[in-house]
């Protein structure tokens, strides 16, 4: 949107008019890097994602929920480029699991939803011919 108005200067019997014109404030944005992964799948094993973008007005960022093996750092700054670490631990369990990190810049919102797979089954192998017994 735009606003107007007309500031009127008067001195005596002579007046001026001024228009003055005020543009509305860009909305705000958050703007990831070309080709960002905003869904990216890792391993089960501990990793680290640096997720690069271009903030419009100071932000920050929180990983969802209670999920302590996903950590974001730093977790806030100011406009202008940026770059987020977004570290997690080894999965200990068995299925995957997902967690958001969310970057919030003014009313701008982006979620990062990293999906982290489960880990390897523990399995022992046997030789050939080896015969298991099993008594109850």
């Amino acid at each position: 949107d735009i606003r107007t108005a007309t500031v009127v200067i008067k001195a005596g019997t002579a007046s001026q008019s001024i228009a003055v014109v005020q543009k509305s404030k860009a909305p705000d944005s958050i703007a990831f890097a070309t080709g960002t992964d905003v869904s990216p799948v890792v391993s089960a094993k501990s990793d680290t994602l640096s997720v690069s973008f271009t903030a419009s007005t100071s932000w920050t960022a929180a990983v969802e929920g209670n999920n302590d093996w996903c950590i974001v750092t730093p977790s806030s700054g100011s406009s202008g480029s940026n770059t987020v670490v977004i570290a997690v631990k080894d999965n200990p369990l068995s299925e995957s699991r997902s967690v958001s990190v969310v970057l919030q810049a003014g009313t701008a919102s982006e979620t990062i939803t990293i999906k982290q797979q489960a880990k390897e089954p523990d399995y022992i192998t046997l030789a050939e011919g080896t015969e298991l017994n099993h008594q109850a």
